[in-house]
């Protein structure tokens, strides 16, 4: 979504195309962070110390305490509204995560990849915004969600 059209030809303008009025946000960077486990580790001598290392997971700084990102981060310009930004690491101070009105509803956009507990956080915020209440909450006893959105006995 945002990347190329139906026809696979890259959109005009940077990512997220189409939807950059939607979601108030242009990428103007993706950041990809080294994988932790493929990170040299202290017995790799660098080259040049001119180069800074980048982390392989960058802390945002939120609503809901400081989250965690990793694999790949975005370096974006937002007419949107910052919800969390990046406390550290080569886009400190830039938006994480954004939100824009629309209608009677909100555009929530992630500049992140967010760490699974993270992540969790911020949809159930999402959620909770939105007015959508766990499905599990009501669920008959011996029941459970599938991942096919039905129930089944457990």
């Amino acid at each position: 979504t945002g990347v190329v059209d139906d026809s696979l030809h890259a959109h005009l303008g940077g990512y997220p195309g189409p939807l950059r009025d939607l979601v108030g946000v242009t990428v103007r960077e993706w950041w990809p962070l080294p994988d932790a486990a493929a990170a040299p580790g202290a017995s790799w001598e660098r080259i040049s110390a001119a180069v800074a290392p980048t982390p392989s997971r960058v802390a945002v700084t939120s609503p809901w305490g400081t989250l965690g990102a990793h694999l790949m981060i975005e370096d974006v310009a937002a007419d949107a509204d910052p919800v969390a930004v990046f406390a550290d690491g080569p886009l400190t101070g830039l938006p994480a995560i954004a939100t824009q009105a629309v209608g009677d509803g909100v555009t929530w956009y992630l500049a992140c990849r967010l760490d699974p507990e993270s992540l969790g956080l911020v949809a159930q915020e999402i959620a909770m915004t939105a007015g959508v209440a766990p499905t599990t909450a009501h669920r008959a006893p011996g029941w459970r969600p599938s991942a096919a959105g039905t129930w089944c006995s457990t």
